[in-house]
């Protein structure tokens, strides 16, 4: 493979490419801000919460750029090792789709949103009630 890297900038090698901010890291598979790169930030209270920006092709790698994202941008936004999106203050537009899951509070499944257990529910709604009555027969 030819790797063709075109730079505007002053930059220098160092085990990996170091140019006005940004570095690729060939060794690791990883491009991130120099200065806020994986493990730069020991401050944070919890992973998602760092302050880092960078692209990490091998999350889970043996190099010491290494990290548990494939993309950290600040501590609001990030996809870690096993695809799990951090999104915080995000806004999503356009269809949601989920067959699993907990949202604010409540059981998500494929037909119902509910708390306590489906078949002893606190609070239930679902689009698959039949009748006009509230009854677990008709939920």
């Amino acid at each position: 493979m030819i790797w063709t890297i075109v730079i505007t900038a002053i930059c220098y090698y160092s085990r990996n490419f170091i140019c006005s901010n940004v570095t690729l890291d060939a060794g690791g598979a990883a491009l991130y801000m120099s200065n806020r790169g994986p493990g730069t930030d020991t401050t944070a209270a919890f992973p998602q919460l760092r302050n880092e920006y960078y692209v990490d092709f091998t999350p889970t790698g043996s190099s010491p750029t290494s990290s548990d994202y494939y993309i950290k941008m600040g501590p609001n936004f990030g996809v870690d090792k096993d695809g799990v999106l951090f999104a915080s203050g995000a806004t999503f537009k356009g269809t949601i789709t989920a067959s699993a899951g907990l949202i604010g509070g409540f059981t998500t499944d494929d037909d119902a949103f509910y708390t306590g257990t489906k078949n002893q529910p606190n609070f239930f709604i679902s689009g698959a009630a039949v009748g006009d009555t509230i009854s677990n027969t008709n939920w």
